[in-house]
């Protein structure tokens, strides 16, 4: 029995690990964090309501963090973080930009091009100005190249008439 023994033990330098870690701490103030955010509170305004709840990070640790966790959560599938889903949906601004013709309609788009709600959807917790410039940047690259164009141009050249 002393492997089990052994990876007991792991689990809990493993779990003491997890609890001191200020990242794993701020895990759950996340969807209260993000909702902010999006709402136009400023990073140092949250800052110093974590120093009251015990945190010490600087700045720069507090977006590495925030960072990490959205990247982790990103990861998970979208059953797993039904908190942060709940903190977009309660939001009526949103729900309301998403629900313009334009955005939720895929049938409008040329193929290969994604509508802004889906690209919110691939992309839950990118800004939606982010999110706006994600859509625009599909338009960006040409749908034809110089060559083809050339080729197009000799291929259906006018025919002259003498």
């Amino acid at each position: 029995m002393p492997l089990s023994d052994f990876a007991e033990r792991i689990e809990r330098l493993s779990a003491a690990a997890r609890a001191q870690s200020q990242t794993a701490r701020l895990a759950p103030y996340f969807p209260a964090i993000d909702h902010a955010l999006a709402n136009g509170v400023s990073l140092q305004a949250i800052l110093d309501e974590l120093r009251h709840e015990g945190f010490d990070f600087q700045l720069t640790g507090l977006k590495s963090a925030l960072y990490r966790i959205r990247k982790k959560m990103a990861g998970l599938p979208s059953q797993a973080t039904p908190n942060v889903k709940d903190t977009k949906q309660a939001q009526p601004s949103e729900t309301a930009d998403t629900a313009s013709p334009r955005s939720t309609s895929t049938t409008d788009e040329p193929p290969g091009i994604k509508s802004v709600a889906q690209l919110q959807q691939e992309n839950p917790f990118m800004p939606r100005l982010q999110v706006t410039k994600l859509y625009a940047q599909q338009y960006d690259r040409p749908a034809i190249s110089n060559e083809t164009f050339e080729e197009m141009k000799r291929k259906f050249a006018a025919k002259s008439k003498t």
